[in-house]
C-alpha cells in the first residue's frame, strides 16, 4: 500500500541546484518557470515545463536546477506494512495458549488442566 504525503513545495533559484537522494518514485510537478533534472544512472537530463510531472525512477541521486526563477511540487510516497497490530498479536498468542490448556485437558481426567488439581 502507499500513501501520500502531504506536498512540499519548493523555489528554485537559477544556479543553485538542489540535490535529492534516494528519491525513486518521488513525484516532481512543475508550477512556475523550466526546471531541468539528471537521476543518477540514466543518460540524459529531463525538462519539465510549467504543469508537466515527472516521477523519479532510480534511488540514486537527483540534481534539480533551472534558469530562472521556478516553482516545484514534490510528493513521495510511504510505503505502509500492514504488520498485525499488537493487539492482534496478543490475541492470537491468549487464543494459541487457550487451544493448548483445552488439548491438555482433553488429555487427562476430566477438570484436570494439563495434569493439575
Amino acid at each position: 500500500m502507499r500513501i501520500k504525503l502531504p506536498s512540499l513545495y519548493l523555489t528554485l533559484d537559477a544556479g543553485q541546484p538542489v540535490t535529492i537522494a534516494s528519491a525513486a518514485e518521488t513525484q516532481i510537478r512543475v508550477l512556475e518557470g523550466r526546471v531541468w533534472l539528471t537521476e543518477e544512472g540514466l543518460s540524459e537530463d529531463i525538462f519539465l515545463f510549467p504543469g508537466a510531472q515527472y516521477r523519479l525512477r532510480t534511488t540514486g541521486r537527483v540534481v534539480l536546477d533551472c534558469d530562472s526563477p521556478s516553482r516545484l511540487e514534490i510528493q513521495a510516497p510511504v510505503a505502509v506494512h500492514t504488520a498485525s497490530p499488537p493487539s492482534q498479536r496478543l490475541a492470537g498468542r491468549v487464543l494459541a495458549a487457550v487451544q493448548s490448556l483445552r488439548g491438555r485437558a482433553v488429555a487427562g481426567a476430566p477438570g484436570e488442566v494439563g495434569g493439575c488439581h
